[in-house]
């Protein structure tokens, strides 16, 4: 079913989707010595993968629209759940048997939900939060968006409710501690979710922020970074009311206290954050205005506390999605440019021998607002998103013979 323009003009202008959530270490990987804020000049050497491409599988009844969460099982399957299509949240979920290449339903949640989080904690069980439960062109959570929160058990296939959040989230961020709390962010406070008392704590308050990055570092500290900063302010006047942050934070779980760090050398939101192998966080796009993405990636050092630019990727892109490779190499793919050009189906590589961003294999299918699932062997599944309909294809990059 097509989306009306006037649709996605609020629905690309309004919402930008924030994305991966890994950690940090201060191992040296070489990067060029150069000041935060200067340009990294690389060669332009190829990079090369065996048989890297993306192929089909088995398309879903009914796409789950844009905004939906999906989480890897223990058992190797995935939970989709939620969604929007516009002005509608949903409650539906699915799993994919990866194995079999088969979709199936499974018990809906309590409540419908888009924008949330889904986390798998250390039980196996999946802790699904807030979100907007339905379609509202103001971010700012008071208006659509809830604090409920529910357990999934994959083995008994029921969802459970459990404690609410103390306000509505929406593009909030929830990231595992290494202790098997949960943290989440976004909105004007922060909390942890305690799995054994299955109750919330404050932890803390930061600037209003949604569609941001959390990365989880090596040494159990959370990384912040950036996102969309707006209180109780109508989006359709994007231009002169909502705030675009470079702002970074980073959270000790045991001291339960935030320190600001160096900010990064673009403000961007609905940008993507990865770990790298040597420990540093990679981030990349991002929108940068009302219109525009940006095609800028910097890496931050987690013990020299600062931001280096590096080569941009060749496509200007927001609500992608960006994953590891299991040879080091970094992979984006997706999301969307400049508004209102089509969603991208191009994937890009960055790789650390050459030091450069060289062309991966296209995706099938345009998609933003997508899921990007990496499985147990390094393969990863796109689901869902929109591309000017609701996505139904499912496809899976094959990464290593």
């Amino acid at each position: 079913m097509m989306i009306k323009r006037n649709t996605v003009t609020i629905a690309l202008i309004i919402i930008v989707v924030s994305v991966i959530i890994l950690g940090c270490s201060g191992a040296d990987m070489n990067l060029p010595s150069q000041s935060a804020g200067k340009n990294i000049v690389v060669s332009e050497k190829t990079f090369k993968s065996d048989d890297l491409g993306w192929e089909s599988l088995s398309r879903m009844e009914e796409s789950p629209g844009w905004s939906s969460s999906a989480v890897l099982l223990s058992n190797g399957d995935i939970l989709v759940c939620g969604g929007i299509k516009y002005p509608d949240a949903l409650s539906s979920a699915l799993i994919f048997e990866v194995d079999k290449n088969k979709w199936r339903k499974t018990a809906s949640m309590h409540y419908p939900r888009g924008y949330h989080t889904g986390t798998l904690l250390p039980s196996g069980k999946i802790l699904v939060t807030g979100g907007m439960n339905h379609y509202s062109t103001n971010v700012y959570p008071l208006d659509g968006g809830i604090a409920e929160c529910e357990i999934f058990d994959p083995e008994k296939e029921i969802w459970e409710e459990t404690a609410p959040m103390s306000e509505p989230r929406v593009g909030h961020q929830a990231t595992l501690l290494k202790d098997g709390r949960v943290l989440v962010t976004g909105g004007s406070t922060a909390e942890i979710y305690d799995c054994k008392s299955m109750q919330w704590k404050k932890a803390g308050d930061l600037k209003y922020r949604a569609f941001h990055t959390s990365t989880l570092l090596n040494d159990g500290r959370v990384l912040i970074a950036g996102g969309l900063h707006q209180e109780k302010e109508v989006l359709r006047h994007i231009s002169n009311r909502v705030d675009i942050l470079s702002d970074v934070f980073s959270f000790d779980p045991i001291a339960e206290k935030w320190e600001k760090v160096a900010s990064m050398n673009e403000k961007r939101c609905g940008h993507s954050a990865i770990l790298l192998n040597d420990g540093r966080v990679l981030v990349s796009g991002g929108r940068i205005n009302e219109i525009s993405a940006t095609s800028m990636v910097e890496i931050f050092d987690n013990i020299q506390k600062k931001w280096t630019r590096i080569e941009s990727m060749k496509n200007s892109r927001s609500n992608h999605k960006s994953m590891l490779l299991p040879d080091g190499t970094v992979l984006v793919t997706g999301g969307d440019p400049i508004y209102p050009d089509r969603p991208l189906v191009s994937t890009e590589m960055l790789s650390f021998t050459a030091f450069n961003w060289v062309k991966g294999p296209d995706m099938k299918v345009r998609r933003t607002q997508f899921n990007l699932v990496q499985l147990e062997d390094g393969n990863a599944v796109a689901i869902g998103g929109w591309n000017g309909n609701y996505v139904t294809e499912v496809e899976r990059i094959k990464l290593m013979k």
